[in-house]
């Protein structure tokens, strides 16, 4: 198999089953891996390439939706310098590559991308919705590029939709498939 005619499709490393997430724990999406026969997939955590250990305390998106930020749920330690820095670095690598699609852990602070997640303030009140960070952060740079999450590939229709999204995509950058 020609690996440089498939297209590149950046994933969640938890939905590949690797054990990254605050619990130490993987999201493992069978639906997910199954691209890995038509794709060559590109894993990131953001967290875990930003030097947090896992595991680690969990987290949730703080601030306000039009300012989100990485703060810890019990310590209220917020780690959003830290993180965005590795995000923006990952994003100028991205830029770099022919990435025809990326597939995100929805409901995470740094990769909901699909559906939105509740934003609270230092008192556990809800501000109201946005993504993650990194998700946020993708979106707003590659705009054109087709995104999905494990909810969304859990279903036939929509996993072929977002492939052939992620085709059309590799042939315009002049990829075969």
């Amino acid at each position: 198999m020609n690996h440089a005619a498939l297209p590149l499709v950046g994933v969640s490393r938890c939905l590949l089953g690797q054990r990254v997430r605050y619990d130490g724990r993987d999201k493992f999406a069978p639906r997910v891996a199954a691209l890995a026969g038509y794709c060559l997939l590109v894993p990131f955590c953001p967290e875990v390439e930003a030097g947090m250990p896992v595991p680690r305390e969990p987290a949730h998106v703080g601030g306000s939706p039009l300012e989100p930020r990485f703060v810890g749920n019990r310590s209220l330690e917020d780690h959003t310098f830290r993180l965005m820095g590795r995000i923006m670095a990952r994003l100028e690598e991205l830029a770099r590559t022919p990435l025809s699609g990326y597939v995100f852990k929805s409901g995470s602070p740094s990769c909901a991308a699909v559906e939105m997640v509740s934003v609270f303030d230092d008192l556990g009140r809800t501000r109201g919705r946005s993504l993650g960070l990194f998700a946020r952060a993708f979106r707003e740079r590659f705009p054109w590029i087709p995104v999905a999450d494990e909810r969304v590939l859990a279903d036939h229709s929509r996993w072929a939709d977002f492939f052939k999204a992620v085709r059309r995509r590799h042939r315009r950058r002049g990829g075969e498939v």
